[in-house]
């Protein structure tokens, strides 16, 4: 992307009756922010689709999915997930993002 991010896409699975869409965001190398959505087609499949109603569903239901494998919405020692609709690229997500703390020797 020319700013020090790599962003690289998963194979896209189903669980149930999520669709698991994951890409992980490598900053100067080092996994920093994972983020999911759920790519079901109900939510829709492209820009046309798109709605705020269908886009905080579809964060609903890939924060549910997280949350059902142990991982709510909240803040970690490591790091935080986030689930939740954003406005300004009128999309529904998560994410994970990682705290990395120096070590010093």
């Amino acid at each position: 992307m020319g700013n020090g991010w790599v962003w690289v896409r998963l194979p896209v699975f189903a669980e149930g009756d999520v669709i698991v869409d994951i890409s992980l965001g490598f900053h100067r190398g080092r996994l920093e922010q994972i983020a999911l959505t759920d790519a079901h087609a109900q939510y829709g499949t492209n820009w046309n689709d798109a709605s705020e109603k269908q886009e905080r569903l579809r964060a609903v239901s890939i924060g549910n999915w997280l949350a059902a494998k142990g991982f709510p919405a909240s803040r970690y020692a490591w790091g935080s997930v986030e689930a939740g609709y954003d406005a300004k690229s009128c999309s529904g997500s998560a994410s994970v993002r990682f705290h990395h703390h120096t070590v010093r020797s």
